[in-house]
């Protein structure tokens, strides 16, 4: 209930509204908290997919390679093509 609450709370204070010359609203997301540094959490984590779409086409964050996302993200990702990254 306090991860939910926590990640509400990131999602609702950021995101952004814009309207544009023809009056249609497109909506910016916001920042997540850092991703941990756990291999070992990460790694069997059921969001690990999520995480790694967002983290990619919303945040565009570039780990150190010692970090345990700079490997967990391409790995998760390696499936979708370009164009299924684009949708997001």
């Amino acid at each position: 209930m306090q991860l939910r609450n926590r990640l509400a709370y990131y999602l609702t204070r950021q995101v952004s509204q814009k309207t544009s010359a023809d009056q249609s609203l497109t909506y910016s997301l916001g920042q997540l908290p850092k991703p941990l540094n756990s291999q070992r959490a990460c790694s069997s984590c059921p969001q690990l997919l999520n995480c790694s779409i967002y983290q990619r086409s919303v945040e565009t964050n570039i780990f150190p390679k010692e970090h345990a996302m700079s490997q967990l993200v391409p790995e998760a990702l390696s499936h979708l093509t370009e164009e299924d990254l684009n949708f997001f």
